[in-house]
């Protein structure tokens, strides 16, 4: 059976999860006993043991794992002799296939021929090219598995998908040689077929062996604890309804609203049944927050003209199809349909531990008015103090480039000098050098920070995961000739890419600059062979 708890807030859902372990020992089981909790990050696991243990008095034996990892282990104990179709698996035939002249040989293939070709004669280029299609392509159709099933099926009938879901136009080739790429692994007679065959073995991804094996049959825990899963792919539903045929499935999901909202219109969204929204309560008010300026705001989020969104002769609106709160009917789309997913799994039936936003007794916050309009869909005016502009890039279609803002140095902090030692440390760790203006960019921040000091200086350059596009090697290569004349008594560098020492190496050996490049920061300092008063003579 399925016990979806739903809440707003984190702490509520971790104090419900405490709840039901206390219950199920208070029941009778042991405290030694394995307790199979699944989350979603490292991060998760960490808060939730700290909190049972807050909240119990001890967190013992909680055996966490990642959901694919939690399914994978039922696959094991079930059916011994299935093996899991999973990236890893699929990136290993991926680049046998690559390497298989005779299987790449098929018209349809011929882009992904002309691909791998294109990397030149050196064979380390092309054997780069192999294993990244392999890899973005294993995730690829990882993803398919689970979020595109019915394009799957259709491949494997030897035909594509029109209508709802097709691919575009323009995308068709791409399309065209995708699906030869998959059917020569999954189609009839392909890798996996014949694996399989070898064996003695079924070779299957995960919704396809929960599509096909009896719920009695499985082999799980008698109860399985899965908390904070923010979004997952809708064929998750079969897999998590046969998991709870099985055995005992309880899931504390994040909500934004106590009420029913995944039918919210943003344009997109389809009319829930009149049956399920009578489950729900309804609080809404008259006017509600809006994200948007009313010059773009939707007919439906300023209530509808009449027949827009009205009863089934479409002569009048349905009172309680209109005013919706705005920033919740602009809820990201996999947010809808992840509380959609879990509906349907109870039919609506939850365990509510919804809480009002915490207030310190002063004027409410307008992220406190938010959450509460959210929360309830009630009316409110919201408190607005020095109103700031959006980042222009959420309204662009290009990438935000959010990875950079995040998990990349400042450009500024990769350059360190240390008066001390007469030291310039280099921090290119993950740094994506593909153009000619970064490379001026880096020429004029180690210019910028020696010049000014009247003598040279030595140099730790860190290129671990560092990535230098190929059209600007030569520049990049000359500009560090460049500098070691002009700035540096000594350099070294290091990385624990092959690869890259490999690459730079004879790039800057070209240029007569030492090409040698170390493994690690401390090989890097110990074999640099600098003196020890390092400090300008």
């Amino acid at each position: 059976m399925i016990h979806l708890r739903y809440s707003n807030r984190t702490e509520e859902l971790l104090r419900a999860l405490a709840g039901d372990l206390a219950a199920a020992r208070a029941a009778g089981r042991g405290l030694f006993e394995a307790v199979p909790l699944v989350v979603p990050n490292p991060q998760v696991e960490t808060y939730v043991k700290l909190g049972v243990a807050r909240e119990n008095g001890v967190a013992a034996h909680l055996e966490t794992k990642y959901l694919r990892g939690h399914l994978a282990a039922i696959v094991a104990a079930s059916a011994r002799d299935v093996a899991l179709v999973d990236r890893a698996t699929l990136e290993g035939e991926l680049l046998a296939l690559f390497h298989d002249d005779r299987r790449l040989a098929p018209d349809d293939l011929t882009p992904v021929r002309s691909y791998l070709a294109a990397g030149g004669d050196a064979r380390d280029a092309t054997d780069l090219r192999r294993a990244q299609l392999a890899a973005e392509l294993a995730t690829l159709f990882d993803e398919y598995a689970f979020a595109r099933p019915e394009l799957l099926r259709a491949w494997r009938a030897g035909r594509t998908i029109e209508g709802a879901g097709a691919p575009d136009d323009d995308k068709r080739p791409t399309e065209r040689w995708e699906r030869a790429v998959w059917l020569a692994l999954h189609g009839r007679g392909g890798a996996f077929e014949a694996r399989g065959r070898a064996e003695g073995r079924r070779y299957l991804d995960l919704p396809t062996f929960f599509a096909g094996e009896d719920a009695r049959a499985l082999v799980v825990p008698p109860a399985t604890y899965i908390f904070g899963l923010s979004y997952v792919a809708r064929l998750y539903r079969g897999i998590l309804a046969a998991l709870g045929h099985a055995g005992d499935v309880f899931i504390y999901a994040l909500n934004p609203c106590r009420e029913f909202w995944e039918d919210l219109d943003d344009g997109r969204a389809r009319r829930a049944r009149a049956a399920d929204r009578e489950r729900f309560p309804r609080r809404r008010g008259g006017t509600q927050l809006s994200l948007l300026p009313e010059s773009e705001r939707s007919p439906a989020l300023l209530g509808g003209a009449s027949g827009d969104r009205g009863s089934a002769s479409g002569s009048q609106p349905d009172p309680r199809e209109v005013h919706e709160t705005p920033a919740l009917a602009l809820w990201g789309r996999p947010g809808r349909e992840s509380i959609k997913l879990l509906n349907e799994l109870v039919e609506c039936d939850f365990s509510p531990r919804f809480s009002e936003p915490p207030a310190d007794g002063g004027a409410p916050t307008l992220l406190a008015q938010l959450q509460h309009d959210i929360l309830d869909q009630m009316d409110f005016a919201p408190i607005v103090r020095a109103p700031q502009l959006m980042d222009a890039r959420i309204f662009r279609d290009e990438p935000m480039g959010l990875r950079e803002d995040i998990l990349r140095l400042p450009f500024e902090a990769r350059f360190q000098y240390d008066h001390g030692q007469n030291m310039l440390f280099l921090n290119f760790e993950k740094l994506e050098v593909k153009s000619i203006a970064l490379v001026n960019a880096i020429r004029d921040k180690v210019r910028a920070l020696c010049e000014p000091l009247g003598h040279k200086v030595y140099a730790i350059v860190n290129y671990e995961g560092f990535v230098l596009d190929r059209d600007v090697e030569d520049a990049y290569a000359e500009m560090v000739r460049d500098v070691v004349e002009r700035f540096y008594l000594g350099v070294t560098r290091f990385t624990t890419s092959a690869f890259m020492r490999a690459k730079l190496g004879e790039a800057l050996a070209k240029r007569a600059v030492a090409p040698h490049i170390f493994e690690s920061e401390a090989e890097a300092k110990a074999k640099a062979g600098l003196p020890h008063d390092l400090r300008p003579q």
